[in-house]
């Protein structure tokens, strides 16, 4: 995968921009329900071309939604017992 460098990348490494970011995510949410009617919002944000990433920059989608069928998730919700989350769960906590 290629290294993502851009200034919205590099304005967004640090923890205090990234939370300047989520602010105005919530405030463009808040103004496009407000303003459009839209009874809900999704963000949306993909890292890397496997997650669908098409533009090689940080950024963030603020998604109206005015229906719960206006746009089909790329995933299906599957229950799996909480034992298969025990190997994962080592394997985060272990990596550096």
């Amino acid at each position: 995968m290629p290294v993502i460098d851009c200034v919205f990348c590099r304005i967004v490494a640090g923890t205090e921009t990234a939370a300047h970011v989520m602010r105005a995510a919530v405030e463009v949410s808040r103004r496009l329900t407000g303003a459009l009617g839209a009874p809900g919002v999704n963000l949306w944000h993909a890292s890397g071309e496997t997650a669908w990433q098409s533009v090689l920059h940080f950024h963030l989608h603020v998604l109206p939604r005015f229906g719960p069928t206006d746009l089909t998730p790329p995933w299906t919700e599957i229950e799996h017992p909480v034992a298969s989350l025990a190997e994962p769960a080592r394997e985060i906590r272990a990596w550096r």
